[in-house]
């Protein structure tokens, strides 16, 4: 009994040291899991719970045999697979950024500068340099690196190794700097050799002009060769050309801009830079603004640059001592040409040096792969000149490396503090990494390759240094990457679908260069790899207080797509009133002084105020004019229109093709004015596609396709800006044949506009008369006049709705008749019954009738009532066809007014046909309301719930919202920029003295058929 007992008991006490060893080792295991955890980046989840939990027991029958588990159980089997793929991949991605942030934290550790030059004039320089250095506990030792002879630095590529940081004072540093994947150098090879020439920084710019959709005609540039000989510009229309001339390493203060361009008179030298714009260039002050910019390139391949706002020498110092930071000269452009102006400048300067440097990364890859993937660390500190044209776009005359002195102790000093910035940043990076909604991996380690982003060593190298430089207390503005990136989607999407030809032929199409998934793995990415990822990156940052970095103001770095207008008006309530001398002799009354227009436009003949006719003509891109006048008389005023004040500057929308403007002297002493005498003033406004050749349909032209403008850039979920069509419809006849058999579109389909380009790059390359509103699998198909007749005959449409309604109204006349014997601009209630060989009658009543006080406008209901009546009788039958429509104010319960008058008058059985929003109000003109963008993004909401209600209630419906927003550009004449038609007279002779009158207007054109084929979509035409 006793040896019994005592077994039971050693045996009780290896069961209790069994059960401490399991609780430690319990102990043990919940301490390491806890110590990983804290390196993993890990995502709060507020508010979650689990309903209903299942017990264990629930899923053994399931597992037993072959029988299949529950599709809930393999969903959440599949979702805890994708969570532990997810943690794994983290935690990668988590050791190898702190396995390079360690590296690069060593090399920053060695705290020494080696500074390189090709001749004993850069040492002083470099003692400038040794200050800052010093300041940031930097030892510096400065060498000579003389051309053709190598350096101990090519002798052995080890030495490099032992300096933090190495910068290079002259254009022949060794290439072998740059072979060490952690080295700091400040010199990017690329930008010396395709920059700093004239001749390719001339033709790059040349090139952009069409990736960048500037306006045309565009500027032209030219270089002096040897002969020192002038190429013939090519001949604008344009009176206000000008040229700014720019000697090769010359100061700024040595650019002149002139009208005349006479080579003996001006002494030019070889690569002497000319450029020509047929627009003129902007001034400040009456004198031109040319600019000096200190830009730092931190990363070439991605691109990385930054703009200091202080760092900045104009020429004429003299006239602009004020103009000493960005922000001052911001300032005065807002002072002298308005708020929008201002922030197109900015917009369009952050454009031009983010496209070169992207076009400059892309022609190192071309040719030069092996050093474009060699340095990630490198960069460059540059002066860049700029000049501005008067449609504000950026021309960059030369480029190159800065003077280190005293004077630049600012831009030095930030540059300095940015290279040497040493912060830990790798938990910061992972995590935004794992929270931007992108399938992000190492390369190294079972990339999928064909989706996600594979960052290799050098992408991790780049993010690190990044993020370091947002913390870094310096004044630097930083443009790419930027919270605002996606701006710059379109320029990266054109390099990659057109070449850029140049002389040299040295720029070719991104994909021409494009690396293969698996160089692309195991070498190094292209901005164009990175741009969605690092812009998504840099709006998580924006929520850290302490990466949003300075802000020039703000709203210098508004959003891309908002509705930036070509120049617009200068703000003459802003500047001192000018002191203008007036006549007292009454034979002066009918005399104007002057006639003033921004932007500057050409008056043919030259302004006289004995002639009171004048005309002028525009670019499309001209569509606000801003325009005053002056009278001789002290006694009289001058009115751009009778109804606004003497002196106030008006704004006038152009129309494409003539717009009238008259200015009147008038005699204001009376309650209402006297007019002593009108000027009139005929203004031409160009078409896109003006300077295109013919359209032939031999022509090899490209299928392009727009849903809107990226200049009024309305629906953020959509791209906008031209696209490029692939597969079968690439070219544009072989879709013409396509679309042949394809089926009728309805009205629910989502349209773009399909048109011929020669580059999808560049609106102004597009045939826009041949565009064509329709879907990849649907087309729209026109009646024939005899169709439209059988269709229409023994019918009465009832048209209701503003002037956009009666465009239609008039189309359908001439449409019916042939031609369009009688019109008029009614704004009341018009019947037309001899239509159709008097077997169709087309009433129209107007709503809303604005001008009206608000007490006595008449009710749309009312409106709709005496419409019918004054059609009566009528057939409740599709013989009795009503349309409504209107720009802005359409909405709902419109439709439900009138499905109740209808129902009222027992005309349920009739066709109803609803024509939607449309384009307009998008300009601040006097006069008008002006609607901004939100109330634009809202209106497309608004379309969309009255469509959905028109389509529940039987209606027809013609989307239009998608349509003339998509080319809002192309109104016609009217203060509202809201008509897509336009009433114009002809004759069938010259002796005619009757004339009769035709509809102009493509999409008026398009929208209106779209309505006939509504109403005679029920009628089978013959």
């Amino acid at each position: 009994m006793c040896v019994s007992r005592l077994r039971v008991i050693r045996y009780c006490r290896s069961l209790q040291q069994l059960f401490v060893v399991m609780v430690i080792l319990a102990c043990f295991s919940t301490l390491l899991t806890y110590q990983i955890g804290t390196y993993l980046p890990w995502t709060e989840t507020k508010g979650m719970r689990v309903e209903n939990p299942r017990p264990p027991e629930a899923d053994i029958p399931q597992r037993v045999g072959n029988s299949p588990r529950p599709r809930h159980q393999q969903v959440e089997d599949h979702h805890n697979h994708r969570h532990l793929s997810q943690a794994l991949k983290s935690a990668q991605i988590l050791t190898k950024l702190l396995q390079i942030e360690d590296q690069l934290m060593a090399v920053s550790n060695r705290r020494k500068v080696l500074v390189l030059g090709s001749n004993h004039s850069f040492l002083q320089e470099a003692d400038t340099l040794r200050r800052y250095f010093n300041g940031n506990d930097l030892k510096m030792v400065a060498k000579i690196e003389r051309p053709g002879v190598k350096s101990d630095l090519e002798k052995d590529i080890s030495l490099s190794r032992e300096w933090s940081m190495i910068w290079c004072l002259s254009h022949n540093c060794s290439s072998n700097i740059l072979r060490h994947i952690y080295q700091v150098v400040n010199w990017i090879p690329a930008l010396a050799s395709q920059l700093m020439s004239p001749s390719k920084l001339c033709l790059a710019q040349t090139s952009l002009q069409n990736v960048l959709d500037e306006p045309s005609p565009y500027s032209f540039c030219m270089v002096l060769s040897d002969s020192k000989t002038l190429m013939q510009p090519p001949k604008y229309p344009s009176q206000t050309l000008q040229y700014a001339i720019k000697p090769a390493g010359s100061k700024l203060d040595d650019v002149e801009v002139t009208r005349l361009l006479h080579q003996k008179q001006l002494h030019l030298e070889k690569n002497t830079v000319v450029w020509t714009s047929p627009r003129g260039f902007l001034s400040l002050s009456n004198q031109s603004l040319a600019l000096r910019l200190s830009v730092l390139v931190s990363s070439l391949s991605p691109l990385r640059i930054y703009l200091h706002p202080t760092g900045l020498r104009l020429g004429h110092q003299s006239h602009h001592k004020d103009y000493n930071t960005i922000l001052t000269v911001r300032r005065a452009i807002i002072q002298e040409y308005g708020q929008k102006a201002a922030t197109r400048w900015w917009l369009n300067l952050q454009q031009k040096l983010v496209a070169l440097l992207l076009t400059t990364e892309l022609e190192n890859h071309t040719h030069n792969d092996s050093e474009a993937c060699g340095c990630p660390r490198c960069s460059q500190l540059l002066d860049i000149d700029v000049i501005f044209t008067t449609d504000f776009q950026t021309i960059i005359l030369q480029v190159s490396l800065p003077e280190f002195t005293p004077r630049h102790r600012d831009v030095l000093e930030d540059t300095v503090a940015m290279m040497t910035s040493v912060e830990r940043v790798a938990m910061d990076i992972a995590t935004v990494l794992d929270n931007v909604g992108q399938d992000v991996y190492l390369a190294n380690q079972d990339c999928p390759g064909s989706y996600g982003v594979c960052l290799t060593d050098h992408d991790l190298v780049y993010l690190l240094d990044n993020k370091q430089e947002i913390r870094a207390p310096t004044q630097f503005l930083k443009i790419y990457p930027h919270i605002k990136s996606s701006q710059y989607a379109g320029v990266i999407n054109n390099l990659r679908q057109f070449s850029i030809q140049s002389r040299s032929g040295s720029l070719h199409s991104l994909n021409g260069v494009e690396l293969s998934t698996n160089d692309r793995q195991s070498r190094c990415h292209m901005t164009s790899d990175l741009h969605s990822l690092l812009t998504s990156m840099e709006k998580s940052y924006l929520n850290d207080r302490s990466d949003q970095g300075p802000v020039l103001e703000t709203n210098i770095n508004q959003r891309p797509g908002a509705p930036v207008q070509p120049p617009l008006q200068k703000a003459p309530t802003e500047r001192r009133p000018e002191k203008i001398e007036c006549s007292s002799d009454p034979r002066d009354a009918p005399y104007l002084s002057s006639i003033t227009t921004f932007p500057e436009i050409s008056l043919t003949p030259t302004f006289d105020p004995s002639h009171q006719t004048y005309h002028a003509d525009v670019d499309y891109d001209t569509f606000l004019l801003r325009i005053s006048a002056r009278a001789r008389s002290c006694k009289y005023e001058a009115r751009i229109d009778t109804s606004f004040n003497a002196t106030q500057m008006t704004n006038y929308t152009l129309g494409v093709g003539e717009n009238l403007v008259h200015v009147t002297i008038v005699d204001p002493v009376h309650p209402q004015a006297w007019v002593v005498s009108t000027y009139t003033i005929t203004i031409r406004r160009r078409t896109a596609d003006f300077y295109l050749k013919k359209y032939s349909h031999s022509s090899q032209l490209l299928t392009c396709t727009l849903k809107q403008d990226c200049s009024l850039h309305y629906d953020p979920s959509q791209p906008c800006g031209l696209q490029s069509v692939t597969g079968k419809g690439q070219l544009w006849s072989t879709f013409i044949e396509m679309s042949r058999h394809l089926p009728q579109c309805g009205h629910l389909e989502n349209k773009v506009w399909y048109v011929p380009c020669e580059s999808c790059g560049r609106m102004a390359s597009c045939h826009w008369k041949q565009a064509r509103w329709q879907t990849s699998t649907c087309t729209t198909q026109f009646l024939s006049v005899p169709q439209v007749k059988k269709c229409l005959a023994g019918r009465k449409l009832l048209f209701i709705g503003d002037s956009t309604n009666r465009g239609i109204l008039h189309y359908i006349l001439e449409r019916v008749n042939g031609s369009l014997t009688q019109w008029d601009k009614t704004h009341n209630l018009k019947i037309y019954r001899n239509i159709n060989h008097n077997s169709t009658v087309l009433s129209f009543a107007y709503y809303p009738q604005f001008w009206l006080p608000v007490d006595h406008r008449p009710a749309f209901d009312k409106a709709v009532y005496q419409l019918i009546r004054s059609t009566m009788p009528l057939e409740n039958s599709s013989n009795t066809v009503l349309v409504v429509g209107g720009v802005h104010w359409l909405g709902k319960h419109h439709l439900s007014l009138i499905l109740q008058a209808l129902n009222r008058e027992r005309l349920t059985g009739i066709t109803l046909v609803m024509k939607g929003l449309g384009a307009g109000f998008h300009q601040l003109v006097n006069g008008v309301r002006f609607a901004p963008m939100d109330e634009q993004r809202r209106l497309l909401s608004q379309e969309q719930e009255t469509s959905d209600f028109a389509v529940q209630h039987g209606f027809g419906v013609v989307p239009t919202y998608n349509m003339t927003m998509a080319r809002y550009k192309d109104f016609l004449q009217g203060k509202c920029a809201c008509h897509f038609h336009k009433i114009t007279e002809k004759y069938a002779a010259p002796t005619d003295d009757v004339p009769s009158y035709h509809v102009e207007g493509d999409i008026n054109r398009w929208y209106s058929e779209l309505v006939i084929n509504q109403m005679c979509q029920h009628r089978s035409p013959d």
